[in-house]
């Protein structure tokens, strides 16, 4: 932690080059009535954080801003007014931007104290990516016994979720897309049917075991693929839109980048309330930074974080974290995910860095 009322805060200083991100010491703020004060632990790294280093999302802060959606910790100081967190309690915090800091300032409302049985790296591995899969699955889809579901980068964090959370509804079979040597993963958590999509295509995969196709298609990727994952949908399906990351490859925002955002907008297809109609599906999309960045919907978060606090608890669900890593550390964390190296969720570590190595 950094000396007493600073704190180390990970700010993104541009949106080009290869040292944007740097550790600054920043005040902490004054604890108010409603607020608490939480020493951090972990932070989550999400596909979000490694676009908004080239630019590519929206919306963003004005440059420079600490990113950051979410951290573990144990709370330092409470306000006046807080009732139920108190000193020494161990907790989760969910905001929109800034997590990336050892110290926390944070209304007392946007914090969950954790179950006894879950450790920090779990909690700082679940609010973006099992809130996504959560939405998704029980509030957009409405989830139903036997229905199939098909997610792209299974064994990513958003994946991992996908899977385990199917697995509390019965008979739901799930295919998903990952690299042959994550298939192993994929199978621990939920996906029955993972593909290679390096060696293997997926349609064709998918219609070989169900030649009807998917009643749910979960789709991060977008550009052409998204108009292939369309395809694979049953009548009465629902395909779901929640990233993009077929233009985000590598730290560097070049002339090649902004011509995959480019072909990705272009390739990706458009709907027609008319041509929905005619194949009786359904298209829908999730952001859910935005989603949190309205104070409106914190009742959405708090809904769906107090079912996953529950759901740990019954061992209905486990985060599984691929790597740990130091702020000191941010650009080789984000080439993990940049190169999709990734098994699961990729944590920072918000003490000031020993070694050079990754935790595991």
């Amino acid at each position: 932690m950094a000396a007493a009322n600073m704190r180390r805060s990970l700010f993104l200083t541009a949106t080009s080059g290869a040292n944007n991100l740097q550790i600054r010491e920043t005040a902490v703020p004054a604890v108010l009535a409603d607020q608490v004060l939480v020493n951090v632990k972990f932070c989550g790294l999400n596909f979000a954080e490694c676009s908004m280093r080239q630019g590519l999302y929206s919306p963003m802060p004005p440059l420079p801003y600490v990113p950051g959606y979410e951290y573990s910790g144990i709370v330092g100081e409470v306000g006046a007014e807080v009732k139920d967190i108190k000193v020494g309690d161990r907790v989760v915090g969910v905001q929109n931007f800034g997590c990336w800091q050892d110290v926390m300032v944070v209304p007392a409302d946007t914090v969950f104290v954790l179950p006894d049985n879950m450790s920090l790296e779990d909690a700082a591995a679940i609010p973006v990516n099992y809130i996504t899969a959560y939405i998704m699955l029980f509030d957009q889809v409405v989830l139903r016994e036997g229905q199939s579901v098909f997610v792209h980068m299974a064994a990513g964090g958003v994946g991992t979720a996908v899977g385990q959370l199917c697995r509390t509804v019965p008979n739901v079979a799930v295919f998903g897309t990952a690299s042959e040597p994550k298939h192993k993963h994929c199978l621990a958590n939920g996906i029955t049917y993972p593909i290679d999509y390096k060696t293997k295509d997926y349609v064709t995969e998918v219609k070989a075991i169900s030649p009807r196709g998917v009643d749910v298609m979960l789709d991060p990727v977008g550009g052409k693929e998204s108009v292939r994952s369309h395809s694979l949908l049953k009548p009465l399906g629902k395909h779901i839109h929640y990233g993009g990351s077929s233009y985000v490859e590598g730290a560097e925002k070049g002339f090649h980048t902004v011509v995959k955002v480019v072909k990705s907008f272009f390739t990706s297809g458009s709907y027609s309330g008319f041509g929905l109609m005619g194949r009786n599906v359904m298209v829908g999309g999730l952001h859910v930074g935005k989603l949190m960045l309205d104070p409106a919907n914190h009742d959405i978060v708090r809904h769906c974080m107090t079912h996953l606090m529950q759901m740990y608890s019954e061992g209905k669900i486990k985060p599984v974290v691929d790597t740990i890593w130091h702020f000191e550390q941010i650009t080789e964390a984000m080439d993990q995910l940049y190169s999709r190296k990734n098994v699961g969720k990729v944590l920072l570590n918000a003490e000031k860095m020993a070694t050079t190595e990754p935790e595991k």
